[in-house]
């Protein structure tokens, strides 16, 4: 017996039956199709299949993947972030459309998959980024009826390397204080005490400072050169560090509406960097600095789920490449849990 099932991130009804070859199939309903809807063409199917009057295999799809993923980001760039839309499309025309574009959407194999993408000499980054938009090219290509066949179900996404990041020691960002002065100054105290992104301290406004918190709800979009919601699209509370409040309560006497920083993303960018390789450091730029305030915090004993809520991680796997900072702690956390550090056993009552 097949089954019916709702896919909640399709909001579409999937059928799920084994064809007279034995063969599984799942395919999705029309927009709209109700569940009852759904059941009945499940029946008829099924019968079908049992009186071996309906077709064994389903005629394959000759629509080339160049034609498939211009429908799918026609399709679906208006709900991506400016950047995002930017980059799929940039994949698209380097990667997807120049080697496999002209094949058939179904006659493309995982073993043609596999071979393509050995083939790419990009950064492991990257390589899954090529992965995840055709896997999403034939996700949509089957919901839409243009494909009838998966194969990037059978091809597992590049691993991510498992890099530490970079960060400043407390001497080195002395150091690099010396190097820059006035807005970019007081941008650098910012970033490495409250851990912003550089789009969203570039987007800080007056109205977002709070008494304790600074709220991250908008970032300067280089991609698309204007201000938009913070990656995730979710707002979030960051606490505000003695040193920062510092440098706010000294500029909002200054100049107390609009931005806090009267900074463009490209100067400080290259303004960080350039002062970054004065002092030494030959990798990195604004994000160094958000390193910087993940890495201290961790040193200090700071908590991985809290530091999950100030970065705006979706994941604790992100915030988990700074655990390896996090000094040994275990008689501490006892002790402050249940209060046993430094109990003795009682020897004398002990058998």
């Amino acid at each position: 017996m097949g089954s019916v099932r709702h896919r909640k991130d399709r909001n579409r009804f999937q059928l799920d039956y084994i064809d007279a070859d034995g063969i599984r199939r799942r395919p999705f309903c029309a927009p709209g199709t109700t569940k009852a809807q759904a059941t009945k063409q499940l029946r008829e199917v099924e019968a079908g299949v049992r009186s071996g009057l309906a077709p064994v295999r389903t005629q394959l799809s000759t629509i080339s993947i160049k034609e498939v993923s211009t429908q799918w980001y026609e399709a679906r760039s208006k709900q991506w972030a400016p950047g995002t839309a930017t980059w799929r499309h940039r994949i698209i025309r380097l990667y997807i459309k120049p080697h496999i574009g002209r094949h058939a959407i179904d006659l493309l194999t995982p073993e043609d998959i596999h071979a393509w993408l050995n083939c790419l000499d990009l950064k492991p980054n990257t390589l899954r980024a090529v992965h995840a938009t055709l896997r999403g090219i034939y996700r949509w290509a089957i919901d839409q009826g243009l494909a009838t066949r998966n194969p990037m179900s059978e091809v597992p996404s590049p691993k991510r390397p498992k890099a530490i990041p970079l960060y400043l020691t407390r001497e080195e960002y002395q150091d690099l204080l010396e190097q820059v002065d006035g807005d970019v100054a007081d941008a650098v105290i910012l970033s490495v005490h409250s851990g912003l992104r550089p789009g969203e301290l570039i987007a800080l406004r007056w109205s977002d400072i709070q008494d304790t918190a600074i709220i991250v709800s908008r970032s300067w979009d280089e991609a698309a050169g204007r201000i938009g919601p913070p990656k995730g699209r979710k707002a979030r509370r960051v606490p505000i560090h003695p040193e920062a409040r510092a440098v706010l309560e000294r500029r909002r006497r200054r100049a107390p509406r609009g931005r806090v920083l009267q900074l463009s993303y490209t100067t400080w960018r290259l303004a960080v960097t350039k002062a970054l390789r004065k002092i030494g450091i030959e990798q990195g730029g604004p994000h160094l600095l958000r390193h910087t305030m993940a890495s201290w915090w961790v040193q200090d004993g700071g908590s991985l789920l809290t530091l999950q809520r100030i970065l705006g991680h979706s994941s604790i796997d992100m915030t988990l490449v700074y655990a390896h900072l996090a000094p040994d702690s275990t008689e501490t956390e006892a002790a402050r849990v249940w209060g046993l550090l430094g109990t003795k056993l009682d020897r004398a009552g002990a058998s």
